[in-house]
């Protein structure tokens, strides 16, 4: 019972906290928590997570730890889950530049110059605070709505807005304290 006075731990690797006086393990309260998969799997999945550009499926990571395609699929989900965006985070704030793009798919109709029209692509949405954070997001369309909703939801009220010369982003300027300048 030594480790019980000290708070250390014992020969299963379980800690005890003197001030609550139970037990646990360094994946309490941790993505790892209720996951009997070496953590050196986790190191891995996170690792090809993160570096690889355009992800990483669990069928890849079912390979290459030589575990099965069940706790693979548990593992990627729970590290997407972790590296997810924090839905409470504060809005952007000071100049924020806002823009629109689409992405991916090949064009539909060659020789149609209209932007988005004929193409299979998806539209996003990002707001860049200077020397800070960036937000993206897939919008519906590249109407004025659509564009100023997202501006609403990802952008302080006395923030200055810098968008380009589009029309959808007309009169969004009144909204906010700093203004809107187009570039």
């Amino acid at each position: 019972m030594k480790d019980r006075k000290t708070g250390g731990r014992n020969k299963r690797f379980l800690w005890f906290c003197r001030d609550c006086k139970e037990q646990y393990t360094v994946r309490i309260g941790t993505i790892y928590e209720e996951s009997r998969i070496e953590l050196r799997h986790w190191c891995y999945a996170f690792w090809r997570a993160a570096t690889s550009k355009k992800g990483v499926t669990a069928l890849e990571i079912k390979r290459h730890c030589q575990i099965s395609y069940k706790s693979a699929l548990f593992l990627m989900n729970r590290i997407r889950f972790a590296m997810a965006p924090d839905p409470d985070s504060p809005k952007l704030t000071g100049t924020v530049e806002c823009d629109e793009t689409y992405v991916g798919g090949r064009p539909r109709c060659r020789g149609i110059s209209k932007r988005g029209r004929g193409t299979k692509k998806t539209p996003v949405f990002a707001a860049v605070q200077r020397d800070g954070e960036i937000r993206r997001r897939v919008v519906a369309d590249v109407t004025g709505e659509t564009l100023k909703a997202a501006i609403r939801e990802e952008v302080d009220t006395s923030s200055r807005i810098v968008t380009d010369e589009n029309s959808a982003y007309r009169g969004i300027g009144l909204e906010y304290g700093g203004g809107h300048e187009s570039v």
